[in-house]
């Protein structure tokens, strides 16, 4: 594949909800481009607006029942189907006039709302372009990651996919890539220089607390509890993501506090290195931040909200023996308290999460090249 002399121009469709879309999207582009080279032009665009990403944070933040909740009235298909019809519609100008724009020779998704939206823009267009779909969610995901129109699903494994009565036959058009990781993650950073650059001590028990793309996480509450437990011995880092109103108010909340360093939204890099100075990552377990928590060395402590979706995720965490699973605030506190008195007891954890790390390798290796056998032999 890497003679061909035409250039295969791909363009990927992801929405900055959560943030875990927007990030393996960007893998796929890096995916593509260390292994086509010069032969591809990968083309990101996220057509959804600023309202989406607004539910999804009060949804999942201020009301995690009430999100649950919709989240099981989609899986009854006339549901599925009038929310499909009112994201076509949304939406539907935007596509047409990027798919327009681009003229691509494959459409990737990574997010569900745009996968039959974007086959419907299609067929409007009379054109053939094959459409893959990510699906994001690796072991609980919903039926509606299916969808008419779609070419080719890529997914974490076999084992874990979406059922659905419409789709019975969902095996045969799957291929299985591990999850795409940015590939900050899977480099080593210098601790030592890092800490220097932060003004940090290497040597000091520090906790990364995350609060996905959107910064949620009830990490105020966190912060609050932090500062009068643990913020006198230990250091801590605060991702408040696209979230300015959390990080103004960590900021005040943490102000006298040396120890503490609060970020926005950082790109893969910085996140990267900053993870690799701490000993356990605190927050909401979506799949990109637990496996590039894997990769980073550091051992899970999963909080609330727990998502329908990443109710997997947590299961996870404890089938592996990674890391740890807390119900309430208080609880995440007393166990923080505990691994920053004695980091032996991380050993134990360290030594999966390094196995785990391993297997994830393995997975994109064995899986990423029958993803560009497809393509050789469907879009060019």
């Amino acid at each position: 594949m890497s003679g061909s002399k035409k250039t295969l121009k791909v363009l990927i469709f992801y929405t900055k909800v959560g943030g875990g879309h927007e990030s393996i999207a960007y893998s796929l582009k890096e995916r593509l481009e260390d292994s086509l080279g010069k032969n591809v032009e990968v083309i990101l665009k996220d057509p959804t607006n600023s309202s989406t990403g607004f539910a999804y944070q009060v949804g999942a933040t201020i009301s995690p029942e009430l999100f649950n909740m919709s989240h099981k009235l989609l899986n009854q298909p006339l549901v599925t189907k009038l929310w499909r019809g009112v994201q076509s519609l949304v939406h539907e100008e935007e596509l047409n006039e990027i798919i327009h724009a681009t003229n691509p020779d494959l459409i990737i998704s990574t997010y569900f709302l745009l996968s039959e939206e974007v086959h419907k823009v299609i067929l409007k267009q009379e054109r053939s372009i094959p459409l893959a779909v990510y699906i994001a969610d690796p072991f609980t995901p919903h039926p509606i990651w299916l969808a008419k129109g779609v070419d080719v699903y890529l997914s974490f494994d076999r084992e874990h996919l979406p059922h659905s009565k419409q789709f019975p036959d969902i095996k045969k058009s799957v291929i299985p890539i591990g999850m795409p990781i940015r590939k900050a993650f899977y480099k080593a950073y210098s601790k030592k220089a890092t800490c220097k650059a932060l003004d940090l001590n290497p040597d000091v028990f520090t906790i990364f607390f995350g609060g996905s793309g959107y910064g949620m996480d009830q990490l105020e509450r966190v912060a609050q509890k932090y500062m009068e437990n643990l913020a006198s011995h230990t250091q801590a880092l605060f991702f408040t993501g696209r979230n300015p109103v959390l990080r103004r108010t960590l900021k005040v909340l943490c102000r006298k506090n040396p120890n503490v360093r609060i970020f926005g939204y950082l790109d893969a890099e910085a996140m990267a290195s900053y993870m690799q100075v701490a000993d356990v990552f605190v927050g909401k377990v979506g799949p990109n931040a637990m496996f590039e928590t894997v990769l980073s060395g550091l051992v899970p402590i999963a909080t609330p909200p727990i998502l329908e979706q990443e109710k997997g995720n947590r299961e996870f965490i404890t089938k592996e023996k990674i890391g740890f699973l807390t119900k309430n605030t208080s609880e995440t506190l007393e166990l923080l308290e505990k691994v920053a008195d004695d980091r032996k007891y991380l050993e134990k954890y360290q030594k999966e999460i390094k196995r785990v790390r391993d297997d994830l390798v393995q997975k994109e290796q064995q899986g990423f090249p029958q993803f560009l056998h497809w393509i050789e032999k469907h879009c060019l």
